[in-house]
Order: C-alpha cells, then sequence, then structure tokens
C-alpha cells in the first residue's frame, strides 16, 4: 500500500473574518448590554422603536462595524444615539440627508448622498470635523460626514471626533427628541427650529454639560 511522503500542513493561526475579532454573536451581545446603559432594554424588545432600530442597523447593516471594545468610546457611544435620533425623528421623511433604501447597496447610497445638502451654521471653530461635508445619514464612513453634523478637531484631542453641533433647522424633522441624546456630551449647538416635533424637550438635555 501506499503512504503518504509527507503530513498535511496545517496553518497555526486560523483566519478571522469578523469584525472586532470576536464572533458575531458575542459583537451583538456586548453591544446590546453597552447600549443597555444608555436605552432602556426593554425598547429593544420592540422591534418597531427606535432603539431597536438602531440596534439592528449598529449590528447588521452598519459597514462600520462598530466595536464594543473600541477605546474612541465617543464614536460608539454617538453613532448609536444618532441612530436613534435619525429613527426617533422620522429621518426617512426629513427634506435632505434621509438614509439610503439599502445600506450596502452602493448605488443606492449615492442616491441618497446627491439628495443631501446640508452642511452647519459656521461658529468660531472652523477646524472642526465634517462642517464641509454633507452625507446622507447612516451611509459607510464616519458620523461627522453625515449632512447636518460637525464634530470637535483633531486640535482638541480630548474630543477629537466627538460631536459639537446638530442642524436640522428647516429639514422636516419630526417625531420627538430622544432621551438619549443627552449621551451627546461634547455637543454644544442643536439647531431643531422649523420642524414638526412632537412631545416634550426630554429633560435630559439638561444634563448635557456644555
Amino acid at each position: 500500500s501506499l503512504t503518504p511522503t509527507s503530513t498535511p500542513s496545517m496553518s497555526s493561526q486560523p483566519s478571522w473574518p469578523y469584525p472586532c475579532g470576536i464572533l458575531p454573536c458575542d459583537r451583538a451581545s456586548d453591544l446590546r448590554e453597552l447600549y443597555s446603559a444608555i436605552s432602556d432594554p426593554v425598547l429593544f424588545e420592540n422591534p418597531a422603536s427606535p432603539q431597536s432600530l438602531a440596534l439592528d442597523w449598529i449590528i447588521n447593516h452598519d459597514s462600520m462595524a462598530v466595536c464594543p471594545n473600541d477605546p474612541n468610546t465617543c464614536h460608539t457611544i454617538q453613532r448609536y444615539v444618532l441612530a436613534v435620533f435619525y429613527f426617533s425623528t422620522q429621518g426617512y421623511q426629513w427634506s435632505s440627508c434621509s438614509a439610503p433604501k439599502d445600506y450596502m447597496c452602493e448605488e443606492e447610497i449615492s442616491k441618497a448622498n446627491e439628495k443631501c445638502n446640508r452642511t452647519v451654521t459656521a461658529h468660531y471653530a472652523n477646524d472642526r470635523v465634517g462642517i464641509n461635508e454633507s452625507k446622507a445619514w447612516l451611509t459607510p464612513g464616519h458620523e461627522c460626514d453625515w449632512g447636518g453634523l460637525a464634530c470637535h478637531g483633531e486640535n482638541e484631542p480630548e474630543v477629537a471626533f466627538c460631536l459639537d453641533q446638530i442642524d436640522f433647522e428647516a429639514n422636516g424633522i419630526a417625531g420627538v427628541i430622544p432621551d438619549e441624546i443627552a449621551q451627546l456630551e461634547t455637543m454644544r449647538y442643536l439647531y431643531l427650529e422649523k420642524g414638526e416635533l412632537g412631545g416634550s424637550i426630554p429633560s435630559t438635555i439638561g444634563e448635557l454639560k456644555n
């Protein structure tokens, strides 16, 4: 009988194609636990709630693949909070900058970006990130580049790329402002006039430090 001349070699390190270096189920569980400290976890049980829709987008549809162990805490938190804000204020009906119909389709993303033309009101800090960008919401890339947003610049290293401004005056914004907005601790400017917002202003806004 014939015998093999050599033993097949095996890779000492298996490839790991998953985001964040952990299994998808563990990433989903860790993100849900993280965001349960921000939103009432009961809301995640209702698939139609803004919080559940935001969590589903973060876990299953966001090509940015936010990691629960990301040392840049403000990015991990604010991306979720902004997604909650989008769904809570009926972002699909905004005048501009609504999310693409298909989060993973390049053609749909391009169409959504073409319909987004909203930069922020200028302030003294012209070195902020995103002041000249106007990408549709929930699209790939950093959230600072979404229309109507600006983040602190690298000249402020402790808060670099953390949200500084939401500017959605006269953009058909409706629904309600979510309580989660209080988690945007570095935000200084919030413009939401000339819309159709309902409900009361969350008392949590008073918790913002700036």
